[in-house]
């Protein structure tokens, strides 16, 4: 490990507990599974690194799950211990702040601190990756954008892991719709880090939403090399593959993708389950038949029945109850939203509140009938307070634009529409809205909610 190595935050301490660290560091900013074995190497080298316990604290707050939740306690609580023995005010404490109130949900002023901690003159690429990350899970895009647009300018900096920055403001140019100046950071960041697939990743986006989906394929298919040695960012790289083969009408190629490297790949990570049901949610949309893949989620969904931990993950684990006609589940895992949203545990409880249940609601009405419901634009336009990306959202703007069409609505489905062609050029699916409306409504395409 050299004095190149991103982890900055890291100034003195034990030599091989840093350097472990770093390795966690550089494993996290380029997506391998490794991140917490090298800390866990840290610790081993000495117990009393508060920077190892706080670093692993949020990396499980990102997972986002009850069980990764209790270890992000754990964390914290073992870095209050620490920082309370050591005699001066330590350059970690704004994490511990930061890490302590994520556990406690509020992942947007979890970010707020970690932001003002920055060093805005020599910026840590690991700690302004965590921050990208919190504010993407909230779904907050223009603090994304904020949060990276300082450091846009500075392509000439050389210090270490400064191209995994512009890896993360490509893809907030991409989410907030900058997509020319998305796809030149993303180059830009590329000529940097080699292996920057959130780089990659926010090229694949910018394809996806500009529709240009033989130059989608060209690209994560050239850059296979750098992201199949990724963990489970490897499964979304395939879906983003899948999901341009569908737009081009290779709906059996689709599936072909799913079943060799997404169903066989998927871990407890709520990003793997949300890969496989929305791809198949989407084939069933288009009208192609999926078989019984989407029964075989079914059973993992039920897993997370109770675990509202992100709404985002919650609401892809109802579409298999409600694709299985398992009312009394969805039915429960509707009233944990609800308690969720009931409660005052961050700020998952808001999104709950104002997106989470009233969504679930309208999906699981929507699966036993074919009737008219109200406000669904104004629920459409919710939809970014979940969080996840505009691709990945587009899976419940899809599912709305199809209830107001099931029912020959055409006021609503053009109004959704319209809101859709905001964000996206037109695709296959909107081609295929323009078919059935001007077939006088639906054409009995088989799709969830």
């Amino acid at each position: 490990m050299t004095s190149n190595s991103p982890g900055l935050f890291l100034r003195e301490g034990n030599p091989d507990a840093i350097a472990a660290c770093r390795l966690a560091g550089l494993a996290f900013l380029s997506h391998r599974n490794c991140a917490q074995d090298h800390l866990a190497d840290a610790l081993r080298c000495d117990p009393d690194i508060a920077e190892a316990h706080v670093l692993s604290g949020l990396l499980h707050i990102l997972m986002a799950r009850t069980d990764t939740l209790e270890l992000a306690r754990r964390a914290s609580q073992r870095t209050r211990v620490i920082l309370d023995r050591r005699e001066r005010h330590s350059s970690v404490a704004p994490m511990v702040t930061a890490l302590a109130l994520a556990c406690d949900g509020y992942w947007r002023k979890a970010a707020d601190v970690l932001e003002q901690a920055l060093d805005q003159a020599a910026p840590d690429p690991v700690l302004v990756k965590i921050t990208h990350l919190l504010r993407f899970m909230s779904g907050d895009a223009a603090g994304m954008l904020s949060l990276t647009q300082p450091f846009a300018d500075r392509d000439g900096d050389h210090a270490p892991g400064f191209g995994f920055i512009l890896g993360c403001h490509a893809f907030a140019l991409e989410e907030n719709g900058l997509l020319a100046e998305a796809e030149e950071m993303a180059q830009l960041a590329l000529h940097r880090e080699r292996d920057d697939v959130w780089a990659m990743h926010a090229l694949a986006h910018v394809y996806d939403v500009s529709n240009r989906t033989g130059e989608g394929l060209l690209w994560v298919e050239s850059g296979r090399q750098h992201w199949t040695g990724c963990n489970n960012f490897a499964s979304h790289m395939c879906w983003h593959l899948a999901l341009f083969n569908l737009d081009r009408g290779r709906g059996e190629r689709a599936l072909e993708i799913y079943d060799r490297d997404i169903a066989p790949n998927r871990t407890e990570d709520f990003r793997d389950f949300a890969n496989a049901v929305s791809l198949l949610t989407r084939l069933q949309q288009m009208g192609v038949d999926t078989g019984p893949r989407m029964e075989a989620l079914h059973g993992a969904a039920v897993k997370r029945l109770e675990d509202t931990t992100y709404v985002f993950a919650s609401l892809h684990y109802l579409l298999p109850m409600l694709a299985h006609r398992d009312s009394a589940t969805a039915e429960r895992l509707i009233a944990g939203l609800e308690k969720r949203a009931a409660g005052q545990d961050g700020d998952q409880s808001c999104i709950a509140r104002d997106v989470g249940v009233p969504l679930a609601r309208m999906l699981a009405a929507a699966a036993r009938d074919k009737e008219r419901r109200d406000g669904l634009v104004t629920l459409a336009k919710g939809l970014p307070g979940i969080g996840g990306s505009v691709v990945q959202r587009d899976l419940f703007l899809r599912s709305l634009i199809l209830m107001a069409d099931d029912v020959c609505d055409h006021k609503t489905t053009n109004a959704l529409l319209a809101q859709r062609s905001r964000m996206r050029q037109e695709d296959a699916f909107a081609r295929m809205m323009d078919a059935r409306m001007c077939f006088g409504g639906s054409t009995g395409s088989q799709h969830v909610a």
